[in-house]
């Protein structure tokens, strides 16, 4: 998925000038949505990395042992042809943690969301199966929760602050703040500002199944109406599902399907989310109060927490009304909103960090080599 693939390029790219010689494996669409030259791209087989269509539900489960097994038998004839030595994986990868641990080389890994953190993750089945690939790679059977089997025991990456952690962090985690890279290509043009607040409406990139793909729709119908009742700049994007014919706005809300958030988000007075981590990282990062209307995965979990940090407002995308968004949106809006003041301060004490993509890498090469190259 793109918004696991764009964190771990960005410490790719920074592996890539420290020196080293950084291949970037992941489904061929994926790939040519990074725009990065400073990777070599080994294609996973379509299908081994992403579902060729959306899925309900109940196929989640085996779609992601079935990923895991592809992986596990595609990728080591790649690891052997170049030579690899180390390998960075995300931790929902279990097929590429489990083959590097098979073979013996060095892993470090990331969460891509502060809930994949803990051992059991509300709203969403964490556990796959992973008897059967295990025996595959001759790695004995683990009692541990699968998605804990994908932290690596030697450097595990973190991209947030130490107090969004939803669990204790491993002493092998590193928090390295707030990542923020994107992938704009195709994306419609940003307005000029005109005075009034910005408000940014978007949803996910990747909707797995009919059920997000019908309350997305649902939530972006809203939206544009909310927008449309109150004095601001609506910016609303909508991805690749939605059915563009029932979302027409007027001259002041701009629907497209792809816009570009690092060029909005810092000139957005109040960023309507899905609640995946990727978006709120962003809108964290620049200190823009969130209005959070989740659907599925980790994303309720995500919400809550944004909640519980203060910088947002939850509302169920089941009971979503134009009149419920309009009044939150209002509401969030205001200058002198709690949502307001937490955003800030969450900012502020990432201002004087070091680049998050530049932190990971380090970590990273301290962990195998004891130093930046």
């Amino acid at each position: 998925m793109l918004g696991h693939a764009l964190p771990m390029a960005a410490i790719g790219e920074e592996l890539a000038r420290a020196g080293h010689d950084v291949f970037l494996y992941a489904e061929p669409t994926i790939a040519a949505r990074l725009r990065t030259s400073a990777l070599r791209v080994i294609h996973a087989p379509s299908g081994v990395l992403r579902p060729g269509g959306v899925l309900s539900m109940d196929e989640r489960t085996a779609f992601a042992h079935d990923v895991a097994m592809g992986v596990a038998r595609h990728l080591p004839e790649h690891l052997a042809r170049e030579r690899i030595d180390a390998v960075f994986a995300d931790q929902l990868n279990l097929g590429a943690v489990l083959t590097a641990m098979s073979l013996g080389l060095p892993t470090a890994t990331i969460s891509t969301t502060p809930p994949f953190m803990r051992p059991e993750i509300p709203d969403w089945p964490a556990r796959i199966p992973t008897d059967e690939l295990r025996a595959s790679l001759g790695l004995v059977a683990s009692d541990e929760n699968s998605l804990r089997q994908g932290i690596s025991k030697t450097v595990h990456l973190l991209p947030w602050l130490a107090p969004m952690d939803v669990a204790p962090a491993p002493p092998q985690a590193v928090h390295i703040g707030l990542l923020t890279p994107d992938a704009h290509d195709g994306a419609g043009a940003v307005a000029p500002l005109t005075g009034r607040p910005r408000v940014l409406v978007s949803v996910s990139t990747n909707p797995m199944g009919s059920f997000a793909t019908t309350a997305a729709q649902r939530v972006l119908e809203a939206a544009v109406a909310a927008l449309d009742a109150l004095d601001v700049e609506g910016f609303v994007s909508v991805g690749s599902h939605a059915d563009l014919s029932r979302l027409t706005g007027s001259d002041h809300v701009h629907v497209e399907r792809v816009l570009d958030h690092a060029a909005l988000v810092p000139t957005t007075s109040v960023f309507v989310t899905h609640g995946g981590w990727g978006s709120a990282s962003r809108a964290l990062a620049h200190g823009v109060p969130m209005v959070a209307i989740p659907t599925e995965l980790d994303q309720p979990a995500v919400s809550r927490l944004l909640e519980k940090l203060g910088v947002s407002v939850t509302l169920k995308h089941e009971a979503i009304s134009v009149e419920v968004l309009r009044d939150a949106i209002a509401s969030v809006l205001a200058p002198d909103s709690s949502q307001r003041r937490a955003a800030a301060t969450y900012a502020a004490l990432g201002r004087d960090l070091p680049p998050p993509a530049r932190a990971g890498a380090d970590a990273i090469l301290a962990a195998f080599y004891g130093k930046r190259k």
